[in-house]
């Protein structure tokens, strides 16, 4: 599933910023020149398709393919929100 996840994820930041071939550590706003509007898409199409929500507080966490690959795994695993109420 880990793998598979993670090509989901590569062809989800793909289709919104309209390139196929790109590093998934690859760095979103420095490299991929992905804004703070991109990005948001790119959450909001994560939690429609995974039903899980992102909390704001992880967004600065998601700065490539392999950054939001773990934030959504541990979203979906429940791990995030463990880790978000211990952090409270």
């Amino acid at each position: 599933m880990s793998e598979q996840l993670k090509s989901q994820l590569h062809t989800l930041v793909g289709e919104i910023i309209e390139v196929d071939d790109f590093a998934s550590d690859a760095h979103l706003s420095e490299e991929l020149s992905i804004d703070s509007m991109m990005l948001i898409e790119i959450v909001a199409r994560i939690e429609q398709r995974y039903q899980v929500k992102v909390a704001e507080e992880l967004l600065p966490q998601m700065t490539s393919v392999d950054a939001i690959y773990s934030v959504v795994s541990g979203l979906l695993s429940g791990e995030s929100e463990a880790a978000a109420g211990a952090s409270e």
